[in-house]
C-alpha cells in the first residue's frame, strides 16, 4: 500500500486492499471452523493441568472469540490501509477505542460469563476499531468525491 500510494497509484491501493480482504475471508473460514471444532487440540500444547481446567476455559474463550477472527483480520487489513497511506493516527485512535471497549466489557462481562464474558468483550472492541476504521473509510471517500464535484 505505501509502496502503490508513494507512486500515485490509487487504483493499484484499492485493487490491493480489496484482494486482501477477499483472501483473508477465504482463509478465516477455514481457521474459524478449526478453532471452534477443534479447540481442544491447539489448547492441549498450552495445557499442563491434569485437571483440564485449562482446558474447559480455553475451548469456552475459543468457541466465543473465533466467531470474531474475521472481524479482527478485517481491522488488521485497514491498519495495514492506513499506515500504507499515511494515515497512521487512525489506527492509533482505533486502538485506543477497542482497548477501552475491551476493558470496560470485560470488567462487566465477567461477573455474569467469566472467561467468556472476556472473550465477547474482546470480540466487541474488535467490531468497534472496525466500524470506526470503515466510517473514516467511507467519509473520506466521501470528501473526496464532493472535492471533485466542485
Amino acid at each position: 500500500m505505501a509502496q502503490n500510494t508513494g507512486a500515485k497509484n490509487q487504483k493499484r491501493v484499492l485493487e490491493g486492499f480489496k484482494d486482501a480482504l477477499v483472501l483473508i475471508q477465504l482463509v478465516c473460514i477455514g481457521l474459524i471452523l478449526f478453532i471452534f471444532f477443534r479447540s481442544n487440540i491447539l489448547l492441549n500444547f498450552f495445557s499442563f493441568d491434569d485437571g483440564k481446567t485449562v482446558l474447559n476455559y480455553g475451548v469456552q474463550y475459543f468457541k466465543i472469540i473465533s466467531f470474531f477472527y474475521i472481524i479482527s483480520l478485517v481491522g488488521s487489513i485497514f491498519v495495514g490501509f492506513y499506515r500504507g497511506t499515511g494515515h497512521v493516527n487512525i489506527p492509533v485512535i482505533g486502538t485506543t477505542l477497542q482497548i477501552s471497549i475491551r476493558v470496560i466489557l470485560s470488567y462487566l462481562l465477567v461477573k455474569f460469563m467469566g472467561i467468556g464474558g472476556v472473550a465477547l468483550a474482546t470480540g466487541i472492541g474488535w467490531i468497534g476499531i472496525v466500524t470506526f476504521q470503515i466510517s473514516v473509510f467511507v467519509i473520506k471517500k466521501y470528501y473526496k468525491a464532493e472535492e471533485e464535484g466542485e
